[in-house]
């Protein structure tokens, strides 16, 4: 289900003007302080968010982004980066990041995403595949999860293949996935 901010990525795509002037008015001001912390001027941090903004509109027309975050931490994740490698190119010296506390809980990294998409897809799995592959986890030897589970142990690794293929095409068939 869409994060209610979905509202921003269509004002984007519809050239909402209303709602465009709001992502100004609500979270301009956070760019330009997490710029201003690290070595930006008031003129790079207006660059800075003009350029996430179109890096965005062109993102949205080329594919669908449905928000699972709020849209302030989804830009903040576009505008640091956009910083940290203009930054990059500017020095030669080890950058150091004051990150801005307001998104750092709102912005899953990619291993907790990827968790979670793990885990949804995992769960979708058979109560057979599921068992197979606990059983496996838990540190249980072929032979041991055919003794197990009834089968034998030739079944368990044509299953065990059977369902990872599953949870690796349900993974990368994932609607976020494609954003990681």
């Amino acid at each position: 289900m869409p994060h209610a901010d979905q509202k921003y990525i269509t004002a984007l795509i519809n050239g909402d003007e209303r709602l465009i002037g709001e992502i100004y008015q609500k979270y301009a001001p956070d760019c330009k302080q997490f710029i201003l912390k690290n070595s930006g001027t008031i003129s790079e941090a207006t660059d800075i968010f003009q350029e996430t903004l179109l890096a965005l509109l062109t993102k949205v027309k080329t594919k669908s982004i449905e928000l699972t975050v709020p849209f302030g931490a989804y830009l903040y994740r576009v505008y640091k980066n956009k910083w940290i490698d203009q930054l990059r190119k500017k020095s030669k010296n080890p950058l150091t990041i004051i990150e801005h506390d307001r998104y750092i809980d709102e912005t899953p990294t990619d291993k907790e995403q990827q968790y979670r998409i793990y885990k949804q897809c995992f769960e979708k799995l058979g109560k057979e595949c599921k068992e197979l592959m606990r059983a496996r986890l838990s540190g249980l030897k072929g032979n041991d999860i055919a003794v197990a589970l009834g089968i034998t142990r030739n079944n368990v690794n044509q299953k065990m293949l059977v369902c990872r293929n599953q949870l690796k095409n349900c993974c990368q068939n994932h609607p976020e996935f494609k954003n990681l």
